[in-house]
């Protein structure tokens, strides 16, 4: 047995032993120090405000890491002023990308003052809400193995579709994920506001190869039965693209990023359809994106699967139909149950009214995702303005 599988059952006996014992262990215990992981790729613009949301909140023995991936614009020098611990990440280190970055960081520090210290990995314009830390740490110190807080999502401009956007996340958080949550079942991790026992990320960390590295580690700690909780008490500002165009690149950069993952975990969506309910559950938040275009492709084969019982008689069909139609009854009732969430009537006519418009947006989205050969799709611009040689060397 290796270090990594001999850490990550410790985590889950503890996890166990935790959730017998009403509250967890001691409040004391929340002094647990972490370390802070920002993953950025020309985010000069942004990081600033994030590290210094960050540092307002860091305790004694937490640590700091900002990995600079690839960077052309000012990012290692903004997170070097704000004494962060810095990483350049040049391309003799390999392609860019979240995931190699993160896959490459772990190596790097495996041997040093954080290898035993919970991660948690935050975006360059993510920022946490006051006490995120604190209730991360709790979390990590009752023995929690993998932690996804809320993400609020932050509208950059007032636009329908962007309100539907917001919609959209709030509901999959706030009614799909809680009632997975209530089950007991694991949720799916979102890129940003994660938190992982670091013998877990070490593990999952190497095997990842693609450019949507949450879908991936959701994939991964799925099969492996790793629980993923769901920390809901606390959330982190995730902004959300400005404009259409945005939102375009974005959504076809989850797209290409779904297929690749279905093709590099095969055989970890073959253990998770094994797990039953909570499996399914995982798979298709995690895969069957975006519910604007899945809800209609529900129906459309339940109503070919319900013809076809009614054609052949066969009960293989009708089993399939009645499934279709659990799911899509489900799925529309958690969207319509989600209009609640929103403050006032206006906003609901406003969601409603964009439908068709999104619809449209994730279609172009996914005309993007099947014809560019750009790897990695912003949704936002950056600046670069700084040459590579002027850039701070690798500590």
């Amino acid at each position: 047995m290796n270090r990594a599988t001999a850490g990550i059952e410790r985590v889950m006996r503890r996890n166990a032993v935790s959730s017998a014992i009403p509250g967890g262990p001691p409040d004391p215990q929340a002094s647990t120090p972490l370390a802070i992981l920002i993953l950025a790729r020309d985010e000069a613009d942004v990081l600033q405000a994030t590290l210094a949301s960050i540092e307002e909140s860091l305790s004694p023995g937490d640590r700091l890491h900002v990995v600079a991936d690839h960077c052309r614009d000012e990012t290692p020098l903004v997170a070097r002023r704000s004494g962060a611990i810095l990483h350049v990440r040049q391309a003799h280190h390999g392609e860019a990308g979240k995931g190699a970055a993160l896959r490459w960081w772990l190596a790097k520090t495996a041997a040093g003052k954080d290898e035993s210290l919970p991660v948690v990995v935050l975006d360059a314009d993510s920022l946490p809400a006051p006490g995120f830390l604190d209730a991360i740490r709790l979390r990590m110190a009752r023995g929690e193995a993998a932690v996804q807080a809320f993400l609020k999502p932050q509208l950059q401009a007032e636009s329908a579709i962007g309100l539907l956007a917001a919609y959209s996340e709030i509901v999959e958080q706030r009614v799909f994920d809680a009632a997975r949550a209530h089950l007991g079942w694991p949720v799916r991790l979102r890129g940003t506001g994660m938190a992982f026992a670091r013998t877990v990320l070490e593990k999952a960390g190497r095997r990842l190869r693609t450019t949507v590295e949450d879908v991936e580690l959701t994939l991964l700690l799925g099969a492996w039965g790793i629980p993923i909780s769901l920390a809901d008490e606390t959330y982190v500002v995730d902004p959300k693209p400005a404009d259409e165009a945005g939102a375009i690149r974005q959504r076809a950069r989850w797209l290409r990023g779904q297929l690749e993952a279905l093709q590099a975990c095969k055989r970890e969506v073959v253990l998770l359809g094994f797990r039953g309910p909570s499996g399914w559950s995982l798979l298709s938040s995690v895969l069957l994106k975006p519910k604007a275009l899945v809800l209609p492709l529900q129906a459309l084969l339940c109503s070919l699967s319900a013809g076809l019982w009614v054609a052949t008689g066969a009960p293989s069909w009708l089993g399939l139909s009645l499934w279709l139609l659990i799911s899509l009854v489900f799925d529309a009732a958690g969207l319509v149950w989600g209009l609640r969430l929103l403050a006032n009537r206006e906003e609901r006519v406003r969601v409603l009214g964009a439908s068709p418009s999104y619809f449209r947006m994730w279609l172009r989205s996914l005309g993007l995702s099947l014809v560019t050969r750009e790897r990695w799709l912003r949704s936002r611009p950056t600046s670069a303005s700084v040459r590579p040689s002027e850039l701070p060397g690798e500590t």
